[in-house]
């Protein structure tokens, strides 16, 4: 059918039916955890190249840029997963090696080799401790470094370039965990969503959120935000708001629901470590 009959098509369809497809069509491919089905991809039309290219030429410097993860991305990939959460050493060292050498197969490939158990030592000792000082489990590591690794430093890399190209970059780091699973969830992948929308006494996720007093009020200055950067390009909602402007390289990011401060988007040796590496992460190839 023409492209016309085919949206359609699609439009009159189920919505249920579409959710079956595409999970039947994840199944059959087999994808690993944290893999996405369905994404963009480079088409010469409506993507006619990478966006992190076209902001590292600075197309995009017209449009501010409002971006951030959050604290605890990779959780939601683990909060129903004990295996992955209780992955112990010689587990984690596998997954690390062979995530490595996913992302080096462009380049050099490490696998197997004294380079691929170096980058291995080092990430361990770089995210063996919390900011804290508090000893992380094997899942704990897996899930900071793979959170980093898949989502934070590229916003960090794509934000950099942005701010390079002399445009407005607003970066933030999303902090608020839910009471009841502060740390086998934290601050997971999506959760902001609720914040962002107002969606928090939603039946389907309002026991996730508890009685906090905190969610609402949180949820509210996130709104005010997200609606100002709307109007004026400028998340800042008045006199006093601390959200810096971000600066390449040594930016800085804004903690919500966390301490309301401005910190270091990423510390230095984190910075070393993933600049080192710097380039589009490939999807981890994980054991089934």
């Amino acid at each position: 059918p023409g492209r016309g009959d085919l949206l359609t098509a699609l439009r009159g369809m189920d919505w249920k039916a579409l959710v079956e497809a595409q999970v039947a069509m994840r199944s059959a491919h087999g994808l690993a955890l944290g893999q996405l089905a369905w994404q963009p991809v480079v088409d010469g039309d409506l993507v006619p190249d990478l966006p992190r290219v076209r902001f590292e030429r600075g197309e995009a410097a017209r449009v501010p840029l409002l971006i951030g993860t959050n604290l605890d991305e990779w959780k939601m990939f683990t909060a129903t997963d004990s295996r992955r959460r209780g992955m112990d050493e010689e587990t984690l060292r596998d997954y690390l090696t062979r995530t490595f050498a996913v992302d080096d197969r462009a380049h050099t490939q490490h696998e197997g080799t004294g380079e691929g158990q170096k980058t291995v030592e080092e990430a361990l000792a770089l995210y063996r401790m919390q900011p804290r000082g508090e000893l992380r489990s094997a899942g704990e590591i897996w899930a900071a470094l793979q959170g980093d690794r898949v989502f934070r430093y590229p916003a960090i890399r794509l934000g950099d370039a942005h701010a390079r190209s002399g445009a407005s970059t607003f970066f933030y780091r999303f902090e608020w965990k839910p009471p009841l699973a502060p740390r086998r969830v934290g601050a997971c992948h999506a959760l902001e969503l609720a914040f962002v929308f107002g969606t928090l006494r939603s039946p389907a996720i309002r026991p996730l959120f508890g009685v906090s007093s905190m969610a609402p009020k949180l949820s509210r200055r996130m709104q005010d935000r997200w609606l100002a950067f709307a109007r004026s390009g400028d998340p800042r909602t008045g006199e006093g708001d601390a959200w810096p402007d971000y600066r390449a390289e040594s930016g800085e990011a804004i903690s919500l629901g966390g301490s309301g401060r401005a910190h270091k988007a990423m510390g230095p040796a984190l910075r070393d470590f993933w600049d080192g590496r710097d380039q589009t992460p490939g999807e981890p190839e994980l054991p089934g």
